[in-house]
């Protein structure tokens, strides 16, 4: 009996190793001047190196590329270029500090974590150490950050606010192109529409792996408006 070959559809973004980056940049660029963003000049290779080493990840590719061609600055944008490694750690906290608060008030649990402990202290140690296991977040805008491993193109983008942890973009080329950054743009509003067609990614439930070689550095646990103030300082 003959069998033929059956093509099947990639189940998620392809992953480019080597890939020319410009129409990417371009169409960045282009999307960010329309909404009237302010860009800096791009990173250069030693201050991306000394970020990298401050919060102990590898910049994905594709954003990489975005970021040494040019920084988008203003409200809501991580200030990669003046912001010092204590303001761009506590940015990168954010979403753990926020979670770790809901756990501690019963309001966030995955149920890979298995049954969660009626005392508040040792559900967040739960929850921590299961996080530490997720792939390190990488700030992009506002409460929206991508995945820092692997570190390959094409990783999705996740919106995670205190106790909502979800994708708002495939990656990092469908969120520029579908994000308004205008000022006076309902941003919350975007994304929240852009998550109703994204509930197969999950972070951290389907990301977590005891394979990945980044793990989440967190310094000691600090209340979710101390982080969020030292991130705004």
């Amino acid at each position: 009996m003959m069998m033929t070959k059956k093509t099947l559809a990639p189940s998620r973004p392809e992953r480019w190793g080597c890939f020319d980056f410009s129409p990417l940049v371009a169409m960045v660029m282009e999307r960010l001047r329309k909404c009237k963003v302010r860009l800096g000049p791009g990173l250069l290779e030693e201050e991306i190196a000394r970020i990298e080493a401050w919060l102990s990840f590898t910049f994905p590719p594709d954003l990489k590329a975005i970021l040494q061609a040019a920084v988008p600055m203003g409200p809501g944008f991580p200030d990669w270029r003046a912001g010092t490694a204590k303001q761009l750690r506590a940015m990168a906290e954010l979403p753990l500090v926020g979670i770790s608060y809901e756990v501690a008030h019963g309001r966030f649990w995955l149920k890979q974590w298995g049954p969660m402990p009626r005392d508040a202290e040792k559900a967040v140690c739960v929850a921590m150490s299961a996080l530490r296991r997720a792939p390190i977040l990488v700030p992009v805008f506002r409460h929206c950050y991508i995945s820092a491993s692997p570190c390959l193109s094409g990783n999705p983008v996740f919106f995670i606010c205190h106790g909502q942890v979800s994708a708002c973009a495939a990656d990092i080329r469908d969120f520029f192109e579908n994000m308004d950054f205008s000022p006076e743009h309902d941003h919350h509003a975007s994304i929240k529409s852009r998550r109703r067609s994204l509930s197969h990614l999950d972070w951290p439930a389907n990301l977590s792996s005891p394979n990945h070689s980044k793990h989440l550095r967190l310094a000691p646990l600090k209340r979710r408006e101390e982080a969020e103030a030292e991130a705004e300082e």
